[in-house]
């Protein structure tokens, strides 16, 4: 028996329509369901059309200075362009945004010196001499302060400022808590007693609250002002130092005045930085 014949017919196509797998063109994709929204507000191109937007992730760089009063009330308001001065930097950044308002945390750090009031009491002990409550002598007293602090901002965003928003103004609160060091160094001469210097030493904490502003450009450049409120408390138990000759023997007490304590009170900053 003949087996039969194998056809010799071709097999269909198998092969799939053209594109039915093909990927998708690059510039057609689009991210999950959600993040297109937050890509949209964190990106930079955005963030220079609205500058005094402080949104979540913004971040602000900005290095001042500083004038600190060394009493309350509200003299220190003219007081504090006439006691302590000092450098002042800071770091905020934005973290939650909600009806108008944004929150932000940071640290600060600053450094300061009383240049003129050093000048002006050393003048009054000199020449007042018993009158101001000291030995008669010639008294040279150089002072510092320094420290750092958290800080938190709360924002009111520009829309909800009109067309303040569109320039680029961006108003907030600010308070601020952290450790302070303060330091003396303290030289004394005197025809009848001799030659003497002391060292006097003091750790603290301070905190505050207050108002700012920043103007920010669409470039990303900030200028900042803020009018706080200081206060603090210090570790030490005693505010008096021995003043002792090279053999180490007690010539005079110094007894810290008030114009020589750490500022408290109104605070003036003026920064300029940048905000990415």
């Amino acid at each position: 028996m003949t087996p039969p014949e194998l056809s010799l017919h071709p097999l269909p196509n198998l092969e799939p329509p053209p594109g039915l797998y093909a990927p998708a063109p690059l510039a057609d994709a689009r991210p999950l369901p959600g993040w297109d929204e937050r890509i949209h507000r964190f990106s930079v191109a955005e963030a220079r059309k609205r500058p005094g937007e402080f949104t979540p992730l913004t971040v602000d760089v900005k290095l001042g200075v500083g004038f600190n009063a060394f009493s309350g009330g509200p003299l220190g308001l003219a007081l504090s362009f006439f006691s302590w001065v000092g450098l002042n930097g800071a770091v905020d950044v934005g973290v939650y945004q909600r009806e108008g308002l944004s929150v932000g945390v940071g640290l600060e750090g600053f450094n300061d010196r009383p240049f003129l009031s050093e000048r002006l009491g050393e003048w009054a002990l000199n020449t007042l001499g018993d009158l101001s409550g000291r030995t008669a002598g010639d008294w040279d007293i150089t002072m510092w302060h320094r420290g750092f602090a958290g800080r938190v901002t709360l924002h009111v965003t520009p829309k909800t400022l009109g067309a303040g928003g569109r320039k680029g103004l961006d108003p907030y609160v600010v308070g601020v808590l952290g450790p302070r060091w303060s330091r003396s160094a303290i030289s004394y001469t005197s025809e009848s007693l001799g030659q003497g210097s002391a060292e006097y030493r003091e750790k603290g904490l301070r905190g505050g609250f207050g108002v700012g502003l920043n103007g920010v450009g669409e470039s990303g450049l900030v200028g900042a002002v803020e009018l706080r409120y200081l206060a603090g408390i210090s570790f030490q138990t005693s505010t008096a130092v021995n003043v002792t000759n090279a053999e180490g023997e007690p010539l005079v007490v110094w007894e810290q005045a008030r114009w020589e304590r750490p500022p408290r009170g109104f605070s003036w900053g003026f920064s300029l930085g940048y905000r990415f």
